[in-house]
């Protein structure tokens, strides 16, 4: 399947996002599931977030972002691992754009739900801006690769009837 230009820049922007995103996912975003056996590190990590963030997610969690958490777990970080891999080796394919759209569509709405509910909190001020600002990218980035993602596929099966 050849990749255009704007395909090789966006698969770039990927792997960037994935290597910084799997640190995130480690350090700060599972790190409530390391229980006692958390290095005093990321305690004082997630401590100093919360103090410069006040995002109440990671202060006092609804239910409902405990269980977005485990996805971090056990969806966000192996894909990420073997995203990492696939887009450092160019080695794409219809399966791995099948992932990639999966993982954009269900992180779009994840961060959508935290964003909303985030927008309702009754002190949310311009100081939270930050905080906004922090979340902001896991939206954008998400639609832009779930827009590619089904726009390659598209493509991929538009090619796979012409064969017929």
């Amino acid at each position: 399947f050849p990749r255009t230009t704007m395909a090789r820049k966006l698969d770039t922007l990927y792997l960037v996002y994935f290597l910084i995103h799997i640190p995130i996912i480690l350090l700060v975003d599972i790190a409530p599931l390391y229980g006692r056996f958390s290095p005093t590190a990321l305690v004082q990590l997630r401590e100093w977030y919360v103090a410069r963030y006040a995002d109440r997610f990671f202060i006092t969690p609804p239910f409902w972002f405990k269980v977005f958490t485990l996805f971090e777990l056990v969806y966000h970080l192996p894909l990420s691992c073997w995203a990492v891999t696939q887009l450092w080796s160019r080695r794409n394919s219809g399966r791995f754009y099948l992932h990639l759209l999966v993982y954009a569509v269900q992180t779009t709405i994840t961060t959508a739900t935290c964003m909303v509910d985030m927008l309702a909190w009754e002190d949310f001020k311009g100081s939270t801006a930050a905080l906004v600002a922090l979340y902001l990218p896991y939206l954008v980035l998400p639609i832009v690769m779930a827009i590619d993602m089904f726009a390659r596929l598209s493509a991929m099966l538009e090619g796979k009837g012409k064969e017929e």
